[in-house]
């Protein structure tokens, strides 16, 4: 009995150091958090109403050759949450629980999965938090995967082939968390964004009633991005979006809100 006891105070531990890592992971040098940040941003391929949703606000557009966004961004990491899963949802977002090339859900790895995780459960954010920490709890970063999507070489792996691999890049930890969620009848998006004193980034965004797509910051696992992500690109998949990291040229800059 007492074997068995510390056996599981040390995987206790050992689980919470490794979230303790994944913590700080993925710090940003560029200071701390605030609760609400403005940025002008530019770039290719941009849709104001892709810009424009929680906890992205588009203040105003600057008309050039290429248009320049004011965009005023919230810190969504500490919203209290509470969205039981909806009978239906609107026509707009059922495709986002559809499988697809890299959210490919009837795999039977995914389905044994997913069954495991918050079995019973009701609560859509109870939900999306469970599967985020167990996504980023069991995936280790890819660096060269990480190169091929830059250089567009590769559009990321599928959440079967990251769950058989146990490795990838944000996008791969995007994909396995959005699998889960779709077959947990959640809907769920794939984001391309870029962090403010960072880089490119992927993140999820997940549908829920009353309150609309919400963001899912998926490789330190928790829900909720900081006032410093970006959303550029939203799509099915990284695959469906089609558009390699290097053409989207976004630049931004810090303003005065």
């Amino acid at each position: 009995m007492i074997k068995k006891t510390l056996k599981v105070l040390v995987g206790l531990a050992a689980l919470v150091i490794l979230w303790m890592g994944f913590q700080g992971s993925f710090q940003n040098s560029a200071g701390p958090v605030s609760d609400t940040a403005c940025y002008r941003l530019q770039g290719n391929f941009l849709d104001e109403e892709v810009l424009h949703g929680y906890p992205q606000t588009v203040m105003a557009v600057e008309e050039s050759m290429t248009p320049r966004y004011i965009l005023q961004i919230e810190n969504s990491q500490n919203r209290s949450l509470v969205a039981p899963i909806p009978e239906e949802y609107p026509d707009s977002v059922r495709e986002y629980l559809h499988p697809s090339e890299k959210v490919d859900w009837e795999h039977p790895s995914i389905v044994q999965v997913a069954a495991g995780i918050a079995p019973g459960e009701e609560d859509a954010v109870e939900i999306a938090r469970q599967a985020a920490f167990y996504v980023a709890s069991i995936i280790e970063y890819d660096e060269a995967l990480a190169q091929a999507i830059w250089e567009g070489t590769s559009n990321t792996r599928s959440a079967s082939e990251t769950l058989a691999t146990g490795k990838g890049t944000c996008s791969e930890y995007v994909n396995l968390f959005m699998a889960i969620m779709r077959i947990k009848g959640i809907p769920a998006r794939f984001v391309t964004g870029i962090v403010s004193g960072g880089s490119y980034h992927a993140w999820a965004e997940i549908w829920l009633a009353d309150i609309g797509w919400f963001p899912v910051e998926t490789q330190q696992g928790k829900l909720g991005v900081s006032s410093r992500h970006i959303r550029l690109l939203v799509g099915v998949d990284f695959a469906r979006i089609g558009i390699p990291l290097q053409e989207i040229q976004a630049h931004i800059e810090g303003i005065n809100p």
